[in-house]
């Protein structure tokens, strides 16, 4: 199947290309070049009515944060809308969301702050997260106060003695607890579940 040039209407080259030549792709990134920064920002957001957000509707960063390519890099969008809007940021300040929406760029929505004034409004909005919260994230409960779990005290004392006694295979115990083989050899050699005294010595 042949394809035109995107640019002269010209057939390409080669059937995949959008372009018949370089010549012709250059003349359409000067194109770009030349659009102004406003539009095309703008252009890639979806304005809603009233005091709704304003979501960034192009690329996004892992956090939800929208990502947009300016002066060789890329640039967070609310924080470009921020400087559309109202100038460029002071030195050391934080474009925040009154929202708590990252993908927002409603100008109305955004305000300055300082990296105190960011995580003051966090904890307003019950996002913060305390001591005690990462340290049980870094050391979830363990056995059967874990929500997690499979199987219950009692339960991998019986698969330890079982397979202890012999006459058992270890496909045949994971496969009656329903459990993984991975998670059977980390029971059996001590790595999972260790603080359970075993009914037999190994």
């Amino acid at each position: 199947m042949t394809r035109q040039c995107q640019t002269c209407n010209r057939p390409t080259r080669r059937g995949r290309n959008k372009f018949c030549s370089h010549e012709c792709y250059m003349q359409t990134r000067r194109g770009i070049e030349r659009q102004p920064l406003a539009d095309r920002f703008w252009s890639k957001v979806q304005r809603g009515q009233g005091d709704a957000c304003w979501p960034w509707m192009a690329s996004r960063h892992k956090t939800g944060y929208g990502g947009f390519m300016f002066g060789g890099r890329c640039t967070k969008a609310h924080r470009l809308a921020w400087e559309l809007t109202n100038g460029p940021i002071p030195y050391g300040l934080n474009v925040c969301h009154h929202c708590d929406n990252p993908p927002c760029v409603n100008p109305a929505h955004l305000f300055l702050g300082t990296d105190a004034d960011n995580n003051a409004d966090k904890w307003n909005k019950g996002r913060g997260r305390t001591v005690i919260g990462r340290w049980r994230q870094l050391h979830p409960p363990r056995g059967e106060t874990n929500g997690r779990a499979k199987l219950t005290s009692e339960q991998v004392t019986e698969i330890k003695s079982r397979y202890a006694a012999g006459g058992v295979t270890q496909e045949q115990l994971w496969t009656e607890y329903s459990i993984s083989r991975a998670q059977l050899q980390r029971i059996l050699h001590g790595k999972a579940w260790h603080t359970i005294e075993e009914a037999l010595a190994l």
